[in-house]
């Protein structure tokens, strides 16, 4: 954070990546000797400079899996990172962002059980969750029933959805998950990006290029952008 204000880059929202969590080890962050101070003095910068911190638990975090044990599994690594937002003192912009994840050969089926699922998830835990339409499996349509259903607020990733459409275009279904953020009092937040130049097939559509050459709709155009400003 602090070399990006010295040479003015203009981003003030940070994703942390899951890898820079460490695996699971059995003991939680309060555990850690002096860990707890780093984290205040991260969030102490954070708010100094104005910048909103999130996190995007990894690809296996799916609370809606067959598998009772990855549920558990899923809510454990989710217990991590909720515990280091709340360490580190930020409010509820420092949302936690998740995939649906795999459809089991039943993708009602999975959505569903995710429904039924929610209220066995802690409620701090709940609170940080947002869920994100994906490129291969759960388009914009898919979750926004069951966002709008359990309050659960979308980030919309305009990569994955024109990769992954809808009937409707994102920005057409953009109200709607605008009012689920509104009602929960969160910072909207969006993805974008773009597919690599000369990308044809949807394996290669999925690979970012290292710079976006417009806005979504409604933004401003015409210039180039280095990708990461989310």
């Amino acid at each position: 954070m602090e070399p990006g204000t010295r040479h003015k880059i203009h981003a003030d929202k940070f994703r942390t990546p899951a890898v820079c969590q460490p695996p699971e080890v059995g003991y939680a962050v309060q555990d850690v000797p002096m860990l707890a101070d780093t984290l205040n003095r991260v969030g102490d910068l954070a708010k100094t400079l104005g910048h909103r911190l999130t996190m995007h638990p990894g690809q296996f975090c799916q609370l809606a899996s067959v598998k009772e044990s990855i549920f558990h599994n899923a809510v454990r690594e989710l217990r991590y990172h909720c515990d280091v937002l709340s360490t580190i003192g930020l409010g509820k912009d420092s949302v936690m962002i998740i995939h649906m994840g795999g459809m089991y050969g039943d993708k009602q089926a999975t959505l569903d059980r995710f429904v039924d699922r929610w209220p066995s998830v802690p409620p701090d835990i709940r609170e940080r969750i947002v869920l994100e339409n994906d490129e291969l499996c759960y388009s914009v349509a898919d979750l926004l029933p069951v966002c709008e259903k359990l309050e659960i607020p979308l980030v919309l990733d305009w990569h994955h959805a024109a990769i992954n459409p809808s009937v409707n275009p994102p920005e057409v279904d953009w109200p709607r998950i605008r009012a689920i953020w509104d009602r929960r009092g969160i910072r909207p937040k969006q993805h974008y990006s773009e597919s690599r130049e000369g990308a044809t097939t949807i394996m290669e559509r999925r690979a970012h290029s290292k710079r976006v050459s417009g806005f979504p709709p409604g933004g401003r155009r015409g210039r180039r952008h280095d990708r990461g400003q989310r």
